[in-house]
């Protein structure tokens, strides 16, 4: 990790200089964050959204940013390589093309977070809604599952390292089970999620940080009238209760190859833990409309 002054023409010219007092942290994967850093840790970055500074926290990788900018302009360089990349690339500019944005969705206006969905077989509490109405679905329905059915000693890492979109996740394992390098009936967690039917997945962990942080109604402390009104809404459709103090599996694994992510719903700090695969915690599946 090297410190250092990023130009102001460099910043012009990458289009990411805003007058706004916030961190910006530049991904590989070639996306931007506009965020608040929270902490910087030997392998994972907490941070949140500076559109939404009361909301979750967030987690990205280390091994996938390559430098993040400062409020102050300067910046901790985390991939010297493709910080050069993007130095060169910001000279010598290739041409723009016009970003498509999605279109509304057909529930556009009709759904907030935390309502009752029911649409085409789809059953479940909205935990997101973005500006087009697309959103995300948790379901009604919780399991108590490993993750993986192998001990720790023959486990084996999948790649799977998403820790934004579950569903990324999910269609990588997909793949894996129909070129038949794993089965899923020794991933419980996976398929217990896509035998709810087409379309549901097991989240990934900043998923599930968010069902955390709308279960405590946004706010940062434990809100236990809003968790009521939360499992009472479930509970009314037919589902299962959220409970506060076990774990939740996400479909982002660990560092080890025995390892996924899991957190509980404790907002703040994020209680954010690598446990083994082989160990039953609660499970809910995510859905996008």
């Amino acid at each position: 990790m090297k410190k250092g002054l990023i130009s102001l023409l460099f910043l012009l010219s990458c289009g990411v200089w805003d007058a706004a007092a916030q961190d910006l942290i530049v991904k590989k994967d070639g996306t931007n964050v506009e965020a608040k850093v929270l902490e910087i840790g030997e392998k994972d970055i907490k941070y949140k959204k500076a559109s939404h500074l009361d909301g979750p926290t967030y987690l990205v990788s280390v091994a996938n940013v390559v430098y993040i900018r400062f409020e102050d302009g300067s910046t901790d360089i985390f991939s010297q390589e493709d910080y050069d990349r993007l130095a060169a690339e910001a000279k010598n500019p290739a041409p723009q093309k016009q970003s498509k944005r999605s279109a509304p969705s057909a529930f556009a206006g009709r759904y907030q977070p935390g309502d009752y969905f029911d649409e085409n077989g789809v059953r479940g509490i909205v935990i997101e809604v973005d500006a087009e109405g697309h959103g995300i679905v948790m379901s009604i329905a919780q399991a108590n599952l490993r993750w993986c059915e192998f001990k720790k000693s023959d486990a084996v890492r999948l790649g799977l390292d998403d820790q934004h979109d579950g569903a990324v996740n999910q269609a990588a394992f997909a793949r894996m089970a129909d070129e038949g390098k794993v089965r899923w009936e020794d991933y419980p967690a996976f398929k217990w999620c896509r035998d709810l039917g087409e379309g549901w997945y097991l989240p990934a962990i900043n998923e599930v940080l968010r069902i955390g942080h709308l279960y405590n109604n946004g706010r940062i402390k434990f809100d236990r009238k809003a968790r009521e009104q939360f499992n009472n809404r479930l509970k009314e459709h037919g589902g299962v209760k959220m409970d506060r103090l076990m774990y939740y599996f996400s479909s982002t694994e660990g560092d080890d190859a025995w390892t996924a992510m899991t957190t509980h719903m404790g907002i703040e700090p994020p209680f954010v833990e690598q446990t083994s695969k082989n160990i039953s915690f609660l499970v809910r599946a995510m859905h996008k409309f």
